[in-house]
């Protein structure tokens, strides 16, 4: 019978991330440590995408001054 506070899925138990002993505290390394060159492109990538934005909207607002 579940009761009110019960989590709705269950967490598996099986498949715990690897664990890494440091002194007292257990520290997660699953996949924490990116590339520097794979932190470059995405915000390569996202400063381009925000410029194709400000583009189309700086273009947009030119063609309604243009008018």
């Amino acid at each position: 019978m579940k009761k009110a506070g019960d989590p709705i899925i269950k967490p598996r138990q099986d498949n715990l991330p690897p664990t890494e002993k440091k002194g007292n505290e257990a520290k997660d390394i699953r996949g924490t440590k990116r590339d520097k060159w794979e932190v470059f492109f995405h915000i390569l990538s996202y400063t381009a995408t925000i410029g194709l934005i400000a583009a189309a909207i700086g273009y947009t607002v030119y063609l309604f001054v243009k008018q």
